[in-house]
């Protein structure tokens, strides 16, 4: 139910996103969507008060939840609940510091100095101010692996904000109005995580009293690794619209914006699947289940990769089409750099897969040192190449990084750790991904070349082909017998897997 309701929720949100973008943009202007995806950027590094309490909280909720300790775990919560509070007092004394600088750094028109301020202040009460101490009632819930419940609190909010928005921007209210309705989403959202912490949490309870210096300094031991992980993820979020302002104006922010915010979805769709694993291995770390850990590692890698190449191969077909067609040709600039965003979503999934099992069986402070020195090396590289390239500069940045440092070093890490050669990882778990990609991808390209689209809806349909012969060799080639049996029960189906033999693993 949890993976089922993660994609129910994703697919909402990504249908949000493709109606409200493009007409966002329409109402404000590129320009006015370039600064508001500026201030977003850069609301997403106060996140970082979080200090990396919130993956510490689902840690250690989901190993309480194994162990049975209730008391225990209410004793977590109340301490992180405390911290919360002050973090987000000290945030906002943060954000009014940085708002008297942020036109030094920041230079945008004149016209619109106290609209990004304004938008400061709003963006960053909705998601640190208010947002540090009401996420901790999300962190309860998924921790205790109710994260339908998790989905459905964001899909309520979700629909607030659709509809909300639609009627702001239908008026013209400009992007102040559309601040403020983010943060009243917000605000409903984290309602139902409280009414639902409350109803299904049993023996859930608050109280000053049961906050424990021990505690934090034992959560605090993870999560200060964790935070570490944490920067390096919304630097990669987030420094790419920041470098492109600091050396490039706002109309190429909104570029740039729109093949980063098109490649996160892509990922993000995958990334469903990855996070409901992370309670998951918490608790097996807690069961000392290190064969199983060793399975979900490398099987849920192969699905995972195979599942991102799936949606990566149209993209890569039809980039600018789809850009042109979507957000209109005077964004058509975003399409080269949106298949090089793509492809580093592609590299980042056994990355991410790996450092997810590291971080949650105490290898936290591996995956922390690597995190940060691949975002250095991604914003020197992007640093680096925007000069001569622009914003591809900056998207190669992120895809060389992720393939150096995660791909060759963090992955190679987790294969040390469960007894894994790194050859057989990325036969097992990569590779077979690779042949019904290239067939994907040229049935896909070819039908694009022989029958030129005309909007979205041709692109949809013309992609259908190369999905269906994805699905068909990646599912007689690369799926086991036993995982089509496993498969074919979840989905309620009969299927034939007595001629399939097992692939040869290749050798170490």
């Amino acid at each position: 139910m949890n993976a089922a309701t993660n994609y129910l929720r994703f697919a909402f949100t990504l249908v949000l996103f493709f109606f409200l973008t493009p007409f966002i943009i329409r109402k404000v202007g590129v320009n006015d969507y370039g600064l508001w995806t500026l201030i977003y950027s850069v609301v997403g590094f106060f996140g970082l008060f979080d200090l990396g309490f919130s993956t510490g909280l689902v840690k250690y909720v989901a190993e309480c939840k194994g162990s049975g300790d209730i008391e225990r775990r209410n004793r977590v919560v109340n301490t992180l609940l405390m911290v919360s509070l002050l973090l987000s007092v000290v945030a906002a004394a943060g954000v009014g510091l940085f708002s008297q600088v942020f036109h030094r750094l920041f230079p945008v028109p004149f016209q619109q100095h106290h609209k990004a301020l304004v938008l400061l202040w709003i963006l960053a009460l909705r998601s640190v101010m208010l947002g540090l101490p009401l996420d901790l009632f999300r962190g309860v819930i998924f921790g205790e692996q109710r994260i339908y419940l998790v989905n459905i609190a964001q899909v309520g909010g979700n629909v607030f904000y659709g509809l909300a928005a639609w009627v702001a921007m239908d008026r013209g209210l400009g992007l102040i109005s559309l601040a403020w309705v983010h943060l009243a989403a917000m605000l409903l959202e984290n309602f139902l995580y409280i009414f639902f912490a409350f109803k299904h949490v049993r023996g859930l309870r608050l109280s000053w009293s049961l906050a424990d210096r021990k505690v934090f300094k034992e959560v605090w031991s993870f999560s200060a690794d964790q935070f570490i992980i944490n920067v390096s993820g919304v630097g990669f979020l987030h420094m790419g619209p920041i470098l492109v302002k600091l050396l490039l104006p706002l109309s190429a922010v909104a570029i740039y914006a729109i093949a980063l915010r098109i490649s996160e979805n892509v990922r993000t769709l995958v990334v469903q699947f990855i996070n409901v694993l992370t309670p998951y291995i918490a608790e097996l770390k807690g069961a000392g289940d290190r064969e199983k850990i060793r399975y979900v590692f490398v099987e849920c890698t192969k699905f995972a990769c195979a599942f991102i190449v799936l949606l990566a191969a149209p993209v890569w077909s039809y980039a600018r089409e789809a850009v042109v067609f979507w957000a209109g040709p005077e964004l058509a600039g975003a399409a080269p750099v949106l298949a090089v965003l793509v492809g580093y979503r592609v590299l980042s999934i056994p990355w991410t897969m790996a450092s997810n099992v590291l971080g949650m069986t105490g290898h936290h402070g591996y995956t922390a040192r690597l995190s940060t020195v691949c975002l250095l090396v991604n914003v020197i590289l992007s640093v680096a190449l925007i000069h001569p390239l622009q914003l591809m500069g900056v998207a190669l940045g992120a895809l060389l990084s992720t393939m150096v440092i995660g791909d060759f070093i963090v992955v190679k890490k987790a294969c040390r750790v469960y007894d894994l050669g790194y050859r057989d990882y990325v036969c097992r778990a990569v590779l077979p991904a690779a042949l019904p990609g290239v067939l994907q991808f040229g049935v896909t390209y070819g039908i694009k070349t022989w029958m030129p689209p005309t909007n979205l809806m041709a692109i949809a349909l013309q992609g259908l082909p190369g999905v269906a012969l994805f699905v068909a060799v990646f599912w007689r080639f690369s799926v086991t017998p036993s995982e089509k049996r496993l498969l074919s029960e979840k989905l309620g189906i009969t299927v034939q897997t007595g001629r399939h033999r097992a692939r040869r693993v290749c050798s170490t």
